[in-house]
């Protein structure tokens, strides 16, 4: 609930140090959390909930709300539940300094949450901390090399973790 979404905030804040701690805080304080690719003009509902809810016909029946989310998906696959292992990527989740806006406020922009949750925060670090976008870019582009004194277990640690940040799975 929000009393142990509170506690995480607090640790993560408290974890941090140095340049990590100053991206944190540029990232994420006073923002709120933006759905790009979820508009305001559903139909669906009055709430992210209802949104969530939603059967894929209901999201196919308001295609035009889902930009460039594919048809057939449920709102569950679109909005995560509170927890702080899912993806927001379908839903375009990210940081913003623009205003709420409702899930049913009629005006086809994309839906901004007031406040950001700890899952929204974890998630966007993953994906988007300097360090480990550089090490994600280098993979993409076969550019990750094994360090001279680094151990063959080291390495491929460091490519299952980058990796994972890709979505790759194994063959």
């Amino acid at each position: 609930g929000v009393n142990n979404d509170a506690n995480i905030l607090t640790i993560l804040d408290q974890s941090l140090k140095g340049e990590a701690r100053e991206w944190y805080h540029r990232e994420f304080d006073n923002k709120n959390w933006e759905l790009e690719n979820v508009l305001d003009n559903s139909g669906i509902g009055a709430t992210i909930a209802h949104i969530r809810g939603a059967n894929a016909v209901a999201i196919t029946g308001a295609v035009a709300s889902f930009s460039n989310v594919l048809l057939g998906l449920t709102g569950v696959q679109i909005i995560p539940a509170r927890n702080v292992a899912k993806d927001w990527t379908i839903a375009g989740g990210r940081p913003t300094n623009a205003v709420p806006v409702a899930p049913n406020a009629g005006g086809g922009v994309s839906i901004i949450l007031a406040g950001m949750r700890s899952g929204q925060r974890l998630w966007w670090m993953k994906k988007h901390y300097p360090t480990a976008n550089k090490y994600v870019k280098m993979l993409e582009i076969r550019a990750l090399r094994q360090g001279v004194y680094e151990s063959v277990l080291s390495f491929w640690a460091k490519i299952q973790k980058y990796g994972n940040q890709l979505g790759y799975t194994p063959a």
